[in-house]
This record gives structure tokens, sequence and C-alpha cells, in this order.
């Protein structure tokens, strides 16, 4: 189930559209994955996550005290994307050839569930830190030695980054969705060739966590 951002105005129109009304969240939702391309005017994002969403976790060495550190990202494997802009994509198939990766790895600054940060409270050193570089306040990964904000740049821009470097080094954190959640992410921004593979299923680890949140959100405190 996907739920829209549909306003009154355009509620007759949703309705033509079959999509349907809950009163749980009042808001109105969609469930055939394979039409959903034909609401991407009430989604906030033009890509949709499906069925799992993942905690990707591995070491690099701290840009300050060098020593080795734990980082997180959040990953979404290609089969449980849906691309609102691709109908070829609307099962999640045809991800690895349209971007060239089999797992889209995202940094903790997009946002994420309450479920997510929950665990990582209890479970690691992230928190919501200030950025020199970006003048802004966002969830990061956090040195476990010296306290060193570690950003972003690392999971992208980094050639050695550790997120590409070593697949077999990397544990995915699973996490069930309840509902398919729109998210942060536009088919295209990377591209590789032949097609990089970060996912690997003997690295995942089954949380038995659900997340029941109905969208990414942005963590200030």
């Amino acid at each position: 189930m996907l739920f829209l951002d549909v306003p009154y105005s355009d509620k007759d129109e949703a309705k033509q559209m079959y999509a349907k009304w809950n009163t749980e969240f009042k808001k109105w939702t969609t469930t055939n994955r394979k039409f959903y391309f034909r609401f991407k005017k009430w989604v906030k994002y033009s890509t949709v996550a499906t069925n799992f969403v993942y905690l990707a976790k591995t070491e690099r060495n701290c840009w300050k005290c060098k020593k080795h550190t734990v980082v997180y990202a959040i990953a979404i494997h290609g089969e449980n994307l849906i691309d609102l802009e691709d109908r070829s994509t609307n099962h999640g198939e045809g991800t690895e050839d349209l971007i060239g990766l089999d797992c889209v790895i995202l940094p903790l600054s997009l946002g994420f569930p309450s479920e997510i940060a929950k665990y990582l409270k209890e479970n690691s050193k992230c928190k919501v830190m200030y950025s020199n570089s970006t003048k802004s306040n966002y969830y990061a990964n956090v040195c476990l030695h010296c306290n060193s904000l570690q950003g972003n740049n690392f999971i992208f821009e980094e050639f050695d980054s550790p997120f590409s470097r070593n697949v077999s080094n990397i544990e995915f954190l699973c996490f069930t969705l309840k509902y398919d959640v729109p998210i942060d992410y536009i088919f295209g921004k990377e591209m590789y060739s032949p097609t990089l593979r970060r996912f690997s299923k003997s690295n995942v680890k089954d949380l038995n966590i659900t997340i029941n949140s109905i969208k990414f959100h942005q963590f200030t405190e």
C-alpha cells in the first residue's frame, strides 16, 4: 500500500482512478504497484521503496584519528525499488540495468523511519550533529574513538568508499516495511557499468523489526 498526498481539490480525480480512502490515516492510498506511476503527481518523490529496507553497516578509517570506526547508511535492493517515472521498473525489475547498481546506498541525512532511529540510538553512536561544511544539523555517523563527525562524502564521492570497495565487509540489517514508502532518490544519480555489486544475501541479518511509518523524514533531535 502506498499513501498519497491528495489535496481536497483532487479527491474526485483520485477516486475516479480507484484510489481508496484510509480512515485510520485519513489519507488516500493505492495498492497495485504495477500502476503506482499513475499516481506520481500525489507522491512526494519519484522512487518508492517496497518490502524491505536495510541499514548497511561497515567500517572506515576516521578522517581525524585514523582509527577504524563503524559507519551506517540506508540501503535498498534494486528488486525493492519502483521508479514512478519509468513504467519498465514498476515491479522493481530492470533497476540494475537502469542504474548499474544492485543496491542503492543513501546517507542517513536524507531521513529514515523512527524504527531505524530507535535502533541506531540503542546500537550505535550515530546522532544529530552540526556540520561546518554544510552549515546545518543532520543525522550522521560519528567516530567511535574521537567523536568526530564523519559526514556523507565517503558514501558517494570517494573512490575507495567502504560501501563500494568490498561487498563482503558490508552487513545488511533488514527491516520489514509495512507500507511502501517514497524515498528521496532519483534514478540516474549514480551510473556504473558494468553493474556494481553491493548487496549479498549471505550478509543479511533480519532484525525482525517492522517499520510502520508511511514516509521517510528528517530527524533533527
